[in-house]
């Protein structure tokens, strides 16, 4: 009877740490995909450029489960931390006086050229690998580009902006 009462002790213990153990896990994953708002300068033209995982970056607010992108002037924000998941974006020109016009979010540059401010983000990019002695060092440059379209039919100045992007980089 002991022996009895003892295994279904134990199987309880289990079946509650496995329950509680998978509780705990799925609450921390579910901390680490944040949503995300991004502020773009109202009279900023061209393509934006985001830096993960730079010692001199800045971490993002959190603002209502969402974090908060704001875009200097020149178009490049760095961050202090990892790249982030493509999911539930919302996009926002803004200008000196803090009001927003929203931005829509497209998938391909012809959708973006009749329907006011869009934003297309392209994908993440690992460049600037450093050698020492002979061996790839790991640290390479993270970012992502976004280009802004607005209702402008002069659409090329694309190269020139992501020429002056990599400069700054």
């Amino acid at each position: 009877m002991n022996s009895k009462f003892f295994k279904s002790k134990l199987f309880f213990i289990i079946i509650a740490h496995i329950t509680f153990s998978s509780v705990i896990l799925t609450s921390c994953n579910s901390h680490t995909i944040q949503f995300h708002t991004f502020l773009i300068p109202s009279n900023y033209e061209g393509t934006l450029r985001i830096i993960y995982d730079e010692e001199c970056g800045i971490k993002p607010k959190v603002e209502n489960g969402r974090e908060i992108l704001k875009f200097p002037k020149n178009g490049i924000l760095i961050l202090n931390t990892d790249t982030y998941a493509d999911k539930g974006n919302k996009y926002y020109l803004i200008d000196d006086m803090g009001n927003k016009t929203k931005a829509t979010e497209i998938f391909n540059s012809a959708d973006g050229l009749n329907n006011g401010p869009a934003v297309l983000a392209g994908t993440l990019t690992v460049s600037g690998y450093t050698y020492l002695n002979s061996e790839v060092e790991t640290k390479g440059i993270t970012f992502k580009d976004f280009k802004l379209y607005r209702n402008s039919p002069d659409q090329n100045k694309d190269i020139a902006s992501t020429e002056n992007l990599d400069s700054l980089t």
